[in-house]
């Protein structure tokens, strides 16, 4: 997943927690079951990504180059 991908996860899953915020439950409860379930996917998206950098970083050291990923 590269850094655009990451950064449009991230974005969407601000939306989505701000849209959830609010909304009213009393008024539209499966709009907001809606919601949670795509702030779960993103979620498990933005956790698998920054797995992936980590496991990228820890490569790049293992085979001694310490420069920075943007």
């Amino acid at each position: 997943m590269d850094v655009k991908t990451k950064n449009k996860i991230e974005e969407a899953d601000n939306l989505l927690a701000n849209a959830l915020a609010s909304l009213d439950s009393d008024k539209i409860p499966r709009g907001i079951c809606e919601v949670k379930k795509a702030q779960e996917i993103l979620n498990k998206l933005l956790k698998e990504y920054k797995q992936e950098q980590a496991q990228r970083q820890q490569a790049k050291r293992e085979a001694g180059d310490w420069t920075m990923d943007q």
